[in-house]
């Protein structure tokens, strides 16, 4: 009987063993995981913060391109936008009373012609993209 206590005790031992240190593995695996969850939690909040201040710069942007287009729109002058592609993309209102709404015409097609007028200003504008 002696015998059979002495050869089961080192099994015993090494049970023990074996779940110490499942122990410290299951501690240090948890402490992983914490760490891990704060680091995200942080960076959460993080990037809660940058999609508020994104949100607001887009409302500010918006709320000066309506301010623009507003006063544009009432200009006296005959102003209008366009494209690259000659598309007028705004027109205001004094354009539009002298050659209506031009609802995506290009703009020689707007002034009555059938291609782009060559000594029209914006083609330096265009090719050199500086303002005039």
């Amino acid at each position: 009987m002696l015998l059979g206590v002495a050869g089961i005790t080192p099994l015993f031992q090494t049970i023990k063993r074996s779940e110490e240190t499942l122990r410290q593995a299951r501690d240090l695996l948890e402490a992983q995981i914490a760490a891990r969850t704060e680091e995200l939690r942080q960076a959460n909040v993080q990037l809660q913060e940058e999609l508020t201040e994104r949100r607001r710069a887009e409302a500010a942007t918006e709320a000066e391109r309506r301010r623009l287009y507003t006063l544009l729109d009432e200009l006296p002058a005959l102003v209008y936008l366009k494209a690259p592609d000659y598309t007028i993309r705004f027109a205001n209102r004094a354009f539009r009373k002298a050659y209506g709404a031009p609802e995506g015409r290009r703009c020689y097609e707007a002034f009555g012609r059938t291609e782009i007028c060559q000594q029209c200003a914006s083609l330096k504008v265009l090719e050199s993209m500086t303002p005039l």
